[in-house]
């Protein structure tokens, strides 16, 4: 009879103790782990490969055993705030000793500098560091705004490096990849700190809310989301579009029968919303639309007019909240003239880096035309009205913050020039042109910093 409760009681120890080193997030760090060492890490991407190499294994299981390690110690040191923010979690854990969990901290802690031992020196050295810098979070930093969210970062993805490291892949995908991970995670540092104000304030951890207040932390999670945006923009861009026979084929997926009717659906919903908000608006949209259609069928196949013509119809859309709102001030106009010379860039070098598919079609487009060297020369001239804009923009307009955006691109431009008068392949023309849909996408988040 009394071998049921010590057995319950048993097991609710266990309980405790996964809830202790989050056993849930342990889990899932491990799965990470194994999938981005398949998918992204590895170099020839095989599953098979992977699960047979002992080493991968044994670093997967040194961060899982450390980062468990390293949620005890934490464990030990907010004990106090913990008890406020979560009670019922707290409570639960307590049937745990504190004698326990620091055996239990030494005995992982052992293990994960045993099993990466094991793997090579390097990377005992490596969890040896990682092991210090969570004490050292726990002890001391993690009480201070701003430094103690960072370094809580920092440690979250480090268990990854280890694995970038064992394959020494360090190509800027993967850190771009890494970059976002990183906001991610701070981003949910911060608000787990407003979520636990109560505790925090009591206790005198200076978080960011305890410092600085419930409206410094929120507009700091709106930097950061920004910051995602950006980084989430430029690994979309510089990656995975990348591949465009590969985009096509996929496009081809879509009968052309389809493609017609979601076309007209979609002009029919654009112009029905349109005459929603006046007969100005929808006589607007329509003959914008018919603009789209004279381009397509005629006018892109041409050089000069084609590239014209095209970025008219990349800027219009912007022109229809300036006669909503009636702002008819030199100022909107010199900053439409601004993007209009950005986007007439990027067509030329989209031209560029498309010569091969335009002349076997026979698109008439600069390239194909006049040459390579016209087109460069093209793409320097539109470079220098860039900077005679932005000069002007600059001493006639009160731009705030914003100026740094302008400024900004004498150094974007010298740059830009620089490698267009030294490329000679697509691969080059490529990165030319994801650099112009950045520099569109700064411009754009500049904009708030304009009332600053």
């Amino acid at each position: 009879m009394s071998f049921l409760p010590i057995n319950k009681s048993f097991l609710f120890k266990i309980l405790s103790l996964f809830s202790v080193v989050r056993g849930y997030n342990i889990l899932f760090i491990i799965i990470a782990q194994f999938i981005s060492s398949i998918y992204m890490l590895s170099e020839n991407g095989s599953i098979l490969g992977v699960v047979y190499d002992v080493n991968i294994w044994l670093i997967i299981f040194s961060s899982a055993f450390s980062i468990s390690a390293g949620y005890i110690i934490n464990n030990v040191f907010d004990s106090e705030k913990d008890l406020i923010n979560r009670p019922l979690k707290t409570t639960l854990e307590k049937e745990i000793s504190g004698r326990t969990k620091l055996l239990v901290y030494v005995f992982l802690n052992i293990i994960t500098l045993t099993l990466a031992f094991l793997v090579s020196l390097k990377a005992f050295f490596f969890f040896s560091i990682y092991i210090i810098g969570i004490i050292i979070y726990s002890i001391k930093i993690s009480k201070y705004p701003f430094i103690g969210n960072l370094f809580s970062v920092i440690l979250a993805i480090t268990p990854f490096f280890a694995i970038i490291l064992y394959y020494k892949n360090y190509s800027i995908e993967i850190f771009s990849h890494a970059l976002f991970l990183f906001l991610i995670v701070l981003i949910r540092e911060v608000v787990k700190d407003l979520e636990n104000f109560v505790g925090d304030f009591t206790l005198n951890y200076f978080t960011i809310p305890v410092k600085y207040g419930e409206q410094v932390s929120k507009a700091y999670i709106s930097f950061c989301s920004i910051l995602v945006l950006i980084v989430t923009y430029l690994i979309l861009v510089f990656y995975e579009l990348s591949y465009r026979p590969l985009k096509t084929t996929l496009e081809k997926e879509i009968s052309g029968r389809t493609k017609l009717l979601v076309y007209v659906f979609l002009n029919i919903i654009t112009l029905t919303l349109a005459f929603l908000v006046s007969l100005k608006a929808f006589f607007f949209f329509s003959i914008y639309i018919i603009g789209i259609i004279i381009y397509s069928i005629k006018i892109s196949k041409y050089p000069f007019i084609g590239n014209l013509f095209s970025v008219i119809l990349a800027i219009t859309p912007f022109f229809a909240i300036i006669l909503y709102y009636k702002n008819y001030s030199i100022e909107i106009f010199s900053h439409a003239l601004f993007l209009f010379l950005i986007v007439l860039i990027r067509e030329v070098v989209k031209d560029l880096e498309n010569f091969v598919g335009d002349f076997t079609l026979n698109y008439f487009t600069i390239p194909v035309k006049y040459g390579e060297q016209v087109s460069k020369a093209y793409i320097s001239f539109c470079s220098i009205l860039v900077l005679i804009v932005t000069y002007l923009i600059l001493v006639f307009y009160e731009l705030s913050y914003m100026k740094y955006f302008y400024l900004f691109n004498y150094i974007f431009f010298a740059f830009f020039n620089y490698r267009i008068w030294n490329s000679d392949s697509k691969d080059n023309y490529q990165y030319l042109h994801n650099s112009l849909k950045l520099l569109i996408v700064l411009g754009l988040f500049s904009i708030i910093l304009h009332g600053i």
